[in-house]
């Protein structure tokens, strides 16, 4: 009894080796062609679920072409190593629906935000572009950022001058002969400056 079961044993031994190093070389050939897999994939969700089962059951099977076999592999081992893989891409799948979901969520969020604050009113701080300007006593300070610290010649400058010298510097900066846009930057002695690296634009605004 001892000689029949000890043969059984190293045979079911040779098999599972094989399914698993088949599994393993499955597995990589896969893994190889993710970004080329992903882009097949987003396209089959978009295609509905029916489609996307079809093709994903032919992108399993597939998988296992042209890979060598030996003898150890009976038709059954094939039959689940395929399912397996299938079940690896179905997850691969939901995966990148959710990274999908997760990013236009976010873009949505970032998106709404940005159209609320565009419905505030006042003048952009041209420091955050978040924030609104406010001219408190000759301080010109902003309602979001600290950096926007900037002491004004003119207490009483309203903020639609302000904001027109702002939009001066820039125009005076582009009629100088430079494509690129300028940045605002205020100094530590309470002063803003209009400045462009590419063309060594730099001229105080206030």
């Amino acid at each position: 009894m001892a000689g029949p079961t000890q043969r059984r044993s190293i045979k079911q031994q040779g098999r599972d080796a094989a399914v698993d190093a088949l599994r393993k070389r499955c597995f990589a050939r896969v893994r190889a062609g993710r970004e080329s897999l992903l882009d097949s994939l987003r396209g089959l969700a978009a295609d509905g679920p029916d489609c996307t089962e079809g093709q994903l059951r032919q992108l399993a099977h597939e998988a296992l072409q042209d890979v060598p076999q030996d003898d150890w592999l009976d038709e059954e081992a094939m039959i689940a190593l395929e399912q397996e893989i299938y079940e690896e891409l179905c997850a691969e799948v939901q995966r990148a629906q959710d990274e999908a979901q997760h990013l236009e969520d976010l873009q949505n969020e970032e998106d709404c935000a940005l159209f609320e604050q565009h419905l505030l009113p006042g003048v952009h701080c041209p420091l955050c572009r978040d924030g609104r300007l406010q001219n408190d006593a000759g301080l010109l300070r902003c309602s979001n950022c600290q950096e926007m610290r900037v002491t004004l010649m003119d207490e009483l400058l309203s903020l639609d001058d302000i904001c027109e010298q702002l939009g001066d510097a820039e125009v005076r900066h582009q009629k100088g002969g430079c494509l690129k846009r300028g940045h605002f930057e205020a100094t530590g002695d309470s002063m803003l400056i209009h400045r462009c690296e590419a063309c060594g634009w730099s001229e105080i605004v206030f």
